[in-house]
């Protein structure tokens, strides 16, 4: 992967590392803009694990209606999402909102590796190294798929 999504609030780390910083506060306009270029790109440009820095760690507020918007659009791309997301590095500030989203994925379990961080230094650290051993063999996808090495390789010769 070599691009990001086409947003000011993504930007890619290094290839098939992306980061997405939320801002402090955003219009429904501005979010429905940046989730509809994030799906824009699953669809059209993931067709490789992918690692994802997530930001929160400056946002002052998300509206219920916010909140809505995330979810309306993340469900649209869990497909892609399940398949190629190598896993998430979240980096929330306060131990409050930790807890709550921690509490949150006990009810709505990800699919895919996650690490919730205080600062954005230790959810780097973590995702560069998560990365680093689920790419190694599976280069092709997430070790939890089953994809092998060479797999595509014996599909097309079979």
């Amino acid at each position: 992967m070599l691009a990001a999504p086409a947003h000011a609030w993504f930007r890619l780390l290094s290839p098939g590392l992306v980061e997405l910083v939320f801002p402090e506060r955003t219009s429904d306009a501005e979010l429905h803009r940046a989730f509809r270029e994030l799906e824009r790109w699953m669809r059209d440009d993931v067709h490789a694990p992918y690692g994802f820095l997530v930001r929160i760690d400056h946002v002052l507020m998300l509206t219920s209606k916010q909140r809505q918007i995330v979810a309306g659009y993340e469900a649209r791309y869990a497909d892609v999402e399940r398949r190629f997301n190598a896993g998430q590095a979240m980096v929330v500030a306060s131990p409050v909102q930790r807890g709550l989203f921690t509490a949150f994925t006990w009810l709505s379990p990800l699919v895919w590796p996650y690490r919730v961080f205080g600062d954005t230094e230790a959810a780097l650290q973590w995702l560069r190294a998560h990365w680093a051993d689920v790419t190694h063999d599976y280069p092709t996808g997430p070790r939890w798929m089953g994809r092998l090495r060479g797999d595509q390789d014996r599909t097309r010769a079979g």
